[in-house]
């Protein structure tokens, strides 16, 4: 268990107060304008991590790999290396999509 707070000044000069808190190697951030409101939130999603209450799957338990495979040939990231978004790294999206997924 952690949390971390990183305080900073923004470019129109207001504080913003990032927080970071990791529970069993995952891993919730939010950012607030003050130093109050980020210690509150730390302590209750902190709470609600080790409790369980907090869905911190955001659905992907739900998907195939082979629908991942289908919606990255559709869209591909911006920071996809180029060999896996041209020809010579099909036969590595169909093997992860037929043999895995």
């Amino acid at each position: 268990m952690s949390i971390k707070i990183k305080s900073r000044i923004r470019r129109n000069g207001s504080a913003s107060f990032t927080v970071e808190v990791r529970v069993r190697g995952i891993q919730q951030t939010r950012t607030f304008q003050s130093k109050k409101e980020s210690d509150r939130w730390a302590i209750l999603t902190e709470e609600k991590m080790l409790k369980g209450e907090t869905n911190l799957t955001g659905g992907s338990e739900n998907k195939k790999l082979s629908e991942v495979v289908e919606r990255f040939r559709k869209t591909p990231p911006f920071s996809a290396k180029d060999w896996l978004t041209k020809r010579s790294g099909r036969h590595f999206l169909d093997f992860w999509r037929t043999k895995l997924g």
